[in-house]
């Protein structure tokens, strides 16, 4: 008999005391410009995420929000083929604007090493 399917979602990442298990627990993993930190929790029900940008790389705030937005856009593409609860923070080291095919790209193979 198949697993039943659950509806994933990605809720916002917010609070700092799971900023600080992020931090001290996750694990780090690397592809392309993204940096992701991440957190397994299997008694969690959903993907918690946060997206970050360097201000010390982009001054311009519009530069950086834009890359959020993207970063955001391509977790969403994403988010029905999740299949790991816990806490996820994806930070943007690249220094030039990306665009969206290859941050999709990116994000999918970095999340694609957790799928179990």
């Amino acid at each position: 008999m198949p697993p039943i399917e659950k509806n994933k979602k990605i809720k916002r990442l917010k609070g700092k005391t799971k900023f600080d298990l992020l931090f001290k627990e996750g694990e780090i993993n690397h592809e392309g410009d993204l940096l992701m930190r991440i957190k397994k929790d299997p008694s969690m029900e959903l993907l918690e995420a946060g997206v970050s940008v360097s201000k010390k790389l982009f001054m311009r705030a519009v530069d950086r929000n834009y890359i959020k937005r993207l970063m955001r856009a391509s977790l969403k593409k994403i988010e029905k083929n999740l299949l790991f609860d816990g806490l996820c923070l994806v930070m943007y080291t690249g220094k030039e604007i990306p665009k969206i095919g290859d941050l999709s790209n990116q994000m999918q193979k970095l999340l694609r090493k957790y799928i179990d």
